[in-house]
Parts: C-alpha cells; sequence; structure tokens
C-alpha cells in the first residue's frame, strides 16, 4: 500500500474503499482532477487582462518568467487575495479567502510527499522500490538514476556510482 504523510505525520493510504465515504485516494485523485481541469481552462484564456500571480517563494523565478513572458503580472503583496495563480510555501496560504474554481495555488493540501522534488523523488523512489520487490520491476526503468546532494549518505553512493 503507498502511504502519504501529510504536514500533521498523518498517515494517508490508498487501500480497498470500505465504505461510503470517498478514500483519501479517491479524494486526493478528485483534487488532482479539479485542478487539471482548472490549468486547461487558464491555459484556454485568451486574453491575460487581469491574470494576477504571487510568487512567494525563492524558487519561483522559472515561474514568475513563463507567467511574465505570457503577459501576466506579479504582485509581491503576501496579502493578495485577487490573484489567478499563487506560487507559495503551504503555510502563505489562506485557505478561508481561497477561491475554489477562480485560484490555482501550487500546493495540494496535506500532501508534503508532492509539494517539492526532494519529496516527490523520495515517494517515488520509496514506491518503486517496493513494488520492484513485488514484481520485477526497476526504479532505472522509469526514472533516471537520482541523487539528492544534501544528503551524505546519497553524496556516498553518488561517489561510488561515478568513480
Amino acid at each position: 500500500m503507498l502511504k502519504f504523510y501529510n504536514e500533521n505525520s498523518t498517515i494517508m493510504g490508498n487501500g480497498p474503499n470500505s465504505g461510503e465515504k470517498k478514500t483519501d485516494e479517491e479524494q486526493y485523485e478528485d483534487a488532482i482532477l479539479k485542478k487539471t481541469f482548472q490549468l486547461g481552462e487558464l491555459s484556454r484564456t485568451e486574453s491575460t487582462e487581469g491574470l494576477i500571480f504571487f510568487a512567494g517563494t525563492d524558487k519561483a523565478r522559472v515561474i514568475t518568467e513563463i507567467l511574465e513572458e505570457r503577459g501576466w503580472s506579479r504582485t509581491k503583496d503576501h496579502n493578495v487575495t485577487n490573484f489567478t495563480i499563487k506560487w507559495c510555501l503551504a503555510h502563505q496560504v489562506d485557505w478561508n479567502r481561497f477561491q475554489e474554481g477562480k485560484q490555482l495555488i501550487n500546493n495540494i493540501p496535506g500532501q508534503l510527499a508532492f509539494a517539492d522534488k526532494i519529496n516527490l523523488w523520495y515517494t517515488i523512489r520509496d514506491y518503486l522500490c517496493h513494488r520492484r520487490t513485488l514484481d520485477g520491476n526497476h526504479i532505472q526503468t522509469f526514472l533516471p538514476m537520482t541523487f539528492v546532494l544534501d544528503d551524505e549518505s546519497e553524496v556516498a553512493e553518488f561517489l561510488r556510482s561515478f568513480k
């Protein structure tokens, strides 16, 4: 069973649905589908007039360049409420003011396993390593060899691999 850990260390799994209430996996899939639909709607917008984005992290340079190149307006106001996209850290989101269906935020609530590249890599690696023991899959057929170079054990593995 694939397990996800949210910021409160609650374990959420993707096991079978035993009742009428949606499982965490079903809720997660619904959220992804909704965000995908919203992104599709935004990409079909003919005019960028009124499209505002907030980029509040140091790593937002790429998203800033892409959106500004397409005519979007950037705001640096942390309290902005009329944004179309907010690229920020999880603690910078005011979910009470978020307008579902009109605004996008780059975070999926409670899903630290997918919130950044390193956590996503750890999640995929752990999942595929577990699957390999079950059905013979090898992680390198899915992802290239990857190392997190601010982790000493991974640096040592990198050096061993490329000696």
